[in-house]
């Protein structure tokens, strides 16, 4: 069943491919959270161009917490294609002011366990705070 749950990013001659076994499509059809997350990730590593710095395989680690079972990231550029699948899946739903990461996480067909942490990494409410802050007066340049 693992071969089931494996999809990945392949980079040949300048051509990147996601390879992703039919179950997995099914799954995701289907409303499977996890199945979509996975989906998801490997669409973030693909626009953040994780392929283009290396070419590994990368095993998560599967562990319990709560009573669920929980992907872990086993380094950084898994982490940021963790959160890229989170805000591709729940998009604007992270800006809600009193965030609910299971009812996000039902309503955008992503893992609850990726939407807590990415709630609870970014503090939305913090930046949007500071976002308001700056001052429009000034005049910025962007280089």
């Amino acid at each position: 069943d693992s071969e089931a749950n494996s999809a990945g990013v392949i980079e040949f001659n300048g051509s990147s491919t996601l390879v992703v076994p039919n179950v997995m499509l099914a799954r995701a059809e289907a409303g499977h959270p996890l199945a979509n997350f996975q989906l998801a990730h490997e669409l973030a590593h693909l626009v953040l161009e994780h392929h283009q710095d290396s070419a590994t395989i990368k095993n998560f680690r599967l562990t319990q917490r709560s009573g669920k079972n929980v992907v872990s990231p086993p380094n950084s550029e898994e982490l940021e294609a963790n959160f890229g699948a989170v805000c591709f899946q729940c998009g604007v739903l992270l800006l809600a002011p009193n965030a609910d990461a299971k009812q996000i996480a039902r309503r955008s067909f992503c893992d609850e366990y990726q939407v807590s942490q990415a709630l609870r990494y970014t503090r939305l409410d913090v930046f949007q705070q500071e976002l308001a802050r700056q001052s429009s007066d000034i005049e910025r340049i962007i280089l």
